[in-house]
């Protein structure tokens, strides 16, 4: 019994600690958007970034922007905060019609061959980081739920300042 418990700790422990690979700093890659602008140049982020690494064949990768969008958008000013999906084993073509199709408001990046998406991870998807403005990771998460997005929010309100948002459940 207690070997299951001490295997069952090291495993949650592990499950719980996945994170990018230095597992601290925002890798120095570029990002271009699906429009072919830079989002990111060598790694620099020079405000609060929330980065979520998604396939839209995956419902809960859908809730992911689908909340970003609707609770994020909303309240954070994107001059305060850069919110950014990378679309796995997703092209160009295919995450511009998204896009237009259902109105997606996030910097969409395409990750045909997952050559960004392995600074981050093996597999498993939504994965959501959240990077302050220096490039330090400062939450991770494989999953989404509304937990999660709480959570983000408000690990952001501390980042820009708002002391007095609280969110609740």
């Amino acid at each position: 019994m207690r070997l299951i418990v001490i295997l069952l700790a090291v495993f949650l422990t592990a499950c719980s600690t996945l994170t990018t690979k230095d597992k601290t700093n925002f890798p120095i890659i570029n990002l271009v958007n699906i429009e072919g602008n830079s989002v990111v140049i060598n790694g620099e982020i020079n405000k609060p970034t929330v980065l979520l690494l998604f396939d839209y064949n995956c419902v809960h990768c859908v809730r992911a922007i689908q909340d970003i969008e609707d609770k994020f958008l909303g309240l954070v000013n994107e001059s305060e905060v850069q919110f950014i999906a990378v679309g796995r084993d997703h092209d160009v073509e295919y995450l511009q019609s998204l896009k237009a199709k259902d109105n997606i408001k996030i910097e969409l990046i395409a990750d045909p061959k997952r050559v960004i998406f392995t600074f981050f991870a093996n597999k498993s998807v939504p994965r959501v980081y959240l990077y302050d403005k220096r490039g330090e990771l400062k939450y991770s998460h494989v999953g989404w739920s509304d937990k999660v997005s709480d959570r983000i929010l408000g690990e952001i309100s501390r980042l820009i300042g708002w002391v007095d948002v609280v969110v609740t459940r």
